[in-house]
């Protein structure tokens, strides 16, 4: 029996550490357990938003996780690091709409001066808190000229999620192989709209998350309402792919592997299909009693982006487990992994087997992964934390609500290596070796 398997990585900024670890963890565990080198040998289909499109695109490429995990560890401070020093008060000023007329922009010229201290907070509300120039250089470093129909460039089927503001609609960014060929660069009646466009800038599109990152501008081929043309080139800006339902792209993912109208066409069942899912965490977005009313637009520009990553990811998970066979390990302690009887589709006719990795941001959560000796967090002074310590385990919590939390890149590790000993369990997953795609291979060279 040949088994399908897909793998779904959430978006979540440098919170990607969590699910980088996670993978590093199953992909020693599959190498030890001779299943493969690489996760894209072992996986057939492999889908991210965001900070997950830079994770599943450098497996599809074939790097390792480890190697991913490295430009995370290495690279995040650099790339989340603070551009606002760069605008001057004439930026500040044009950021305002003020015209130039009647002396205005010189008043207002001469008010940011005299409150020079509250140019630091107005430059946040009003611009981008990182230029993407660090991401773009490092993606374009890690992809170079490879793009979704490169001979050898992608080891495997990718599906890359973009929200295309100028059109209005999410758009899966896809190499998906016509069935039974074995080839993961094959031209479909969808590859020729995008086949030429740099992989790197698919993925930096796909996390020009709003306050955080610029919009990113690529030239796409789109239907034509004024033309016998049926589609033309229009340059588009894209916005981070987590601004819709599908920072967790689990369900979309399977649609991709399995309708026909997207040409994979594979087949549907618990023994057919494996899909692993990974996330980066999730915080409950909360404001204190009293204090919505205070805020400003800026923190509801936040709190929206955060929020909305959170519910989506909970609902997606939710909503896979109601179709599912789910698999879980015997360690897992995480209240939202536990297997779901309810089911909307009769039993043993779930339509995939469903593996999801992740935890929550409480306090609660991370006591009971330090306590089953799981997790260690370290303080701001890079000391141990206490399991009775809440106090500081509660900092540690608020530090990690942030996306951008770079501050806690050796907690971020640690939490996902805490999730992967508490999660995974290599029996999890099938056997490579038993696909019968596979055993055939191999009974041709002996």
């Amino acid at each position: 029996m040949t088994v399908k398997r897909l793998l779904s990585i959430d978006g979540g900024g440098i919170r990607g550490i969590i699910a980088a670890e996670v993978l590093v963890a199953i992909e020693k565990a599959l190498k030890e357990n001779k299943q493969c080198e690489r996760l894209s040998d072992y996986f057939d289909f492999i889908s991210g938003t965001s900070t997950g499109s830079i994770i599943a695109a450098g497996l599809a490429i074939g790097m390792s996780a480890q190697e991913i995990l490295n430009i995370y560890t290495t690279k995040g401070k650099q790339i989340f690091s603070s551009n606002n020093n760069q605008y001057s008060k004439q930026d500040i000023i044009e950021a305002l709409g003020i015209k130039k007329e009647w002396g205005k922009q010189l008043f207002v010229k001469g008010l940011l001066k005299l409150f020079k201290g509250q140019q630091e907070a107005l430059k946040q509300k009003l611009f981008t808190r990182y230029t993407g120039e660090y991401l773009e250089k490092e993606l374009s470093d890690v992809f170079g000229d490879i793009t979704m129909t490169s001979p050898n460039g992608l080891k495997t089927n990718l599906m890359i999620v973009t929200n295309n503001v100028t059109q209005g609609e999410v758009w899966f960014f896809t190499n998906n192989s016509v069935k039974g060929t074995g080839t993961y660069n094959e031209k479909s009646k969808y590859l020729n709209l995008y086949e030429n466009i740099p992989l790197w800038k698919i993925v930096r599109s796909s996390c020009a998350a709003p306050t955080f990152f610029p919009p990113f501008s690529i030239t796409v081929k789109v239907p034509n309402q004024s033309s016998t043309t049926k589609y033309e080139e229009k340059e588009c800006e894209f916005i981070d792919g987590a601004i819709s339902p599908y920072n967790n792209p689990s369900f979309q993912l399977f649609l991709e592997a399995v309708h026909p109208d997207y040409n994979t066409g594979w087949e549907t069942g618990v023994d057919k299909i494996l899909l692993v899912s990974v996330g980066t965490g999730y915080a409950y977005t909360k404001i204190e009693s009293g204090k919505a009313k205070e805020s400003n637009n800026a923190v509801w520009g936040q709190y929206v982006i955060e929020d909305l990553m959170s519910q989506v990811n909970r609902q997606q998970n939710h909503f896979m487990k109601l179709v599912s066979q789910q698999k879980m390990s015997n360690n897992s302690s995480n209240f939202l992994n536990k297997i779901n009887k309810f089911k909307i589709v009769p039993e043993k006719k779930e339509l995939f087997t469903y593996c999801r990795f992740t935890t929550s941001f409480t306090v609660d959560r991370f006591k009971q992964l330090m306590k089953d000796n799981f997790l260690q967090l370290k303080d701001e002074n890079k000391k141990l934390i206490l399991a009775e310590d809440i106090t500081n385990i509660n900092k540690v919590v608020n530090n990690l609500k942030k996306m951008d939390c770079v501050d806690q890149i050796d907690n971020l590790s640690a939490i996902g290596q805490a999730v992967a000993q508490e999660q995974f369990d290599i029996s999890l997953f099938p056997d490579l070796s038993k696909d019968e795609n596979v055993s055939n291979e191999s009974s041709k060279n002996e």
